[in-house]
């Protein structure tokens, strides 16, 4: 087994000499031009490799654990030699062994916040529980899946950019926690299938008009215009007439039982329209009126008419 190998990082700085001050600056081999194999490193107690399962084409993937660690013998020392220094190496799963069997846990710190070993074991229980697929598995029967531990029916589904490609779903105790800044949250009970795209789009419309107090964005309320600089996903295949993948598309939304205004609402769509020309298309759903017409175009007509329009 090679304990060494050409750092992948610099050989093309070397290669012929191209540029040796930056290959003697390299931080992957701090400019020795070779770097340990990940082969090399062996835990001592399970021999297995500590390194992370990254990917193997990486020029250099730093070993987890407590690796190559020395310990020697002294003079009164009554089971480890004197004169003698053990050098040892302890993946991460078998330092996660040894800390469980500790009669005296260790002490934990960081910028986590964790004050003792056991409520960071429990959040390490929390990871594990995700990486094994214990969230998609509740989700599949509907239970809140904000954590391992709550058995409440859930009555939220998260939407991931605009659509439900995430399969985050909470019940109401677990909603506050699991909602951040740019966080919508569809009504279950709006989507009763997520095949159907007006019903995507609806929920997520009215999701729209709930107050989150973590997001710099006000709810939507009566007699405004709702402004989509970029057209949310799950309302992408409602487009007619328009090509799908073209970026330069922006969208409006007139909420029907929200408009108090109906005339400023017709001002901004009739300057809308005259800018836009053809490229201008509307939809309805059952929250409103839906229009995509290209982003310059409604841009200029905002700045031009109304300031006052919310953007998303």
């Amino acid at each position: 087994m090679d304990k060494y190998k050409t750092c992948n990082a610099c050989a093309i700085w070397r290669d012929k000499d191209v540029n040796l001050s930056l290959a003697l600056n390299c931080n992957t081999c701090k400019g020795k031009g070779i770097v340990r194999t990940r082969e090399s490193y062996i835990c001592n107690k399970c021999g297995k490799n500590p390194c992370c399962q990254c990917d193997s084409d990486m020029s250099y993937v730093d070993p987890c654990g407590l690796i190559e660690a020395k310990v020697g013998g002294g003079y009164s020392s009554p089971i480890l030699s004197d004169c003698i220094n053990y050098t040892f190496t302890l993946c991460e799963y078998c330092l996660r062994e040894l800390f469980d069997a500790c009669v005296i846990p260790p002490t934990v710190s960081g910028q986590a916040g964790y004050e003792s070993y056991a409520e960071e074991r429990k959040w390490y229980e929390e990871r594990m529980w995700r990486a094994s697929g214990g969230k998609e598995k509740k989700f599949e029967i509907g239970i809140c899946n904000a954590n391992k531990d709550c058995t409440n029916i859930a009555t939220w589904r998260e939407f991931k950019s605009a659509c439900l490609d995430g399969k985050t779903i909470v019940c109401d105790e677990h909603k506050k926690s699991q909602t951040y800044n740019n966080t919508v949250w569809g009504k279950i009970s709006d989507l009763l299938s997520d095949g159907n795209k007006e019903l995507i789009v609806k929920a997520y419309l009215k999701a729209l008009e709930e107050p989150n107090e973590y997001s710099h964005k006000q709810p939507v309320r009566p007699g405004m215009i709702v402004y989509f600089q970029f057209v949310p996903e799950c309302m992408k295949d409602l487009i007619i007439d328009m090509p799908k993948d073209d970026e330069d598309t922006s969208c409006l939304w007139a909420p029907d039982k929200l408009i108090n205004d109906e005339n400023r609402i017709a001002e901004v769509l009739t300057l809308a329209k005259s800018m836009a020309k053809n490229s201008f298309h509307s939809h309805e759903t059952l929250n409103g009126s839906i229009y995509f017409l290209p982003r310059e175009a409604f841009c200029v007509a905002l700045i031009e008419k109304h300031r006052s329009i919310i953007w998303m």
